[in-house]
């Protein structure tokens, strides 16, 4: 597995630029335990950005602070509590990190839906350390940029080098169901020019399968063997 930092410098190389804490609830959680402290506040909202001079509204995870996502430390417990403040439910998934299955954040399946205004506690033990991201399993947030960095330090990181963390996202001012359902319907994506491309020839569309096959074997093996070895 890469270090988070030899990521970043090929990354930039190459481009131009338990209990059941996770549940909703309407109320903070009673702490069990005197040397718990506080957990880390993560709040859903939505805020604006400017596209080619042209504003638009997206989602953020932020803390109270504005901080986007969450930096901490292996070997920590993992104590973070997620505040609704959007006007439609939601929930946050730890990717590329291995919580008990009722905090792993998949709406209906780990647990609920947080709603408008309420809130869920999250606290598990952090066991390695990498680069990762949070991200909502809700609809098509995700699509609204609701996700944020999620890093977790360890013995490779040095505190003598800078650390830039770039997070890079697809936008685009039309809404992402409509987009969704112009794919469900098998329609092409318009080209620059407005006229929809050519239909891929069948040797483009196998390949394009072999591509969606091998990035699902990607995406899958953090499940199937924890930690990750190290180079």
């Amino acid at each position: 597995m890469l270090s988070r930092r030899a990521f970043l410098l090929s990354a930039l190389a190459t481009s131009t630029v338990t209990p059941i804490l996770a549940r909703a609830q309407t109320a903070p959680q009673a702490s069990s335990g005197a040397n718990d402290g506080a957990p880390t506040v993560l709040r859903l909202e939505r805020r604006s950005i400017e596209v080619n001079g042209k504003p638009a509204t997206v989602f953020g995870i932020r803390q109270p602070d504005g901080t986007f996502g969450i930096r901490t430390q292996v070997g920590k417990r993992f104590r973070v509590r997620v505040e609704n403040r959007i006007d439609e439910p939601s929930l946050i998934h730890w990717h590329g990190l291995t919580p008990p299955w009722q905090q792993d954040g998949v709406p209906r399946v780990s647990g609920p839906p947080i709603p408008p205004g309420g809130s869920a506690d999250y606290d598990f033990p952090l066991r390695f350390g990498g680069t990762y991201w949070m991200h909502s399993h809700q609809g098509l947030q995700e699509q609204l940029m609701m996700s944020a960095p999620l890093i977790i330090r360890d013995a490779r990181d040095r505190a003598d080098q800078q650390e830039v963390v770039v997070m890079l996202a697809d936008f685009s001012f039309k809404p992402p169901e409509q987009i969704f359902e112009e794919l469900r319907k098998g329609g092409g994506m318009p080209s620059m020019s407005g006229a929809a491309p050519p239909a891929p020839a069948a040797a483009e569309m196998r390949e394009w399968a072999r591509a969606g096959a091998q990035w699902r074997r990607c995406r899958a093996w953090p499940w199937a063997a924890w930690p990750p070895s190290r180079t």
